[in-house]
């Protein structure tokens, strides 16, 4: 399943620190543990905003699908 075109999760503060992160040669070995700690360092003082709108952001892509999913239900369910 793609995100829906509303909602580009890729595009977000979180998933493009997460992304430069996971790229950086020098955080290969890391733990996912230390990665998220790079990332949140990263994100510096908007770590807590930069989260808040990925939680909102991923809220409104599930709720499309699942309304998309009940709307192209077959009638007889």
């Amino acid at each position: 399943m793609t995100p829906s075109r509303d909602h580009d999760l890729s595009n977000l503060k979180l998933a493009r620190a997460i992304a430069d992160v996971q790229g950086d040669p020098a955080w290969a070995g890391a733990t996912p543990d230390e990665q998220l700690a790079e990332v949140v360092h990263r994100l510096g003082e908007n770590a807590a905003a930069a989260f808040a709108d990925a939680r909102a952001a991923l809220v409104a892509d599930i709720e499309d699908r699942l309304l998309t999913t009940i709307d192209d239900a077959p009638f007889d369910q």
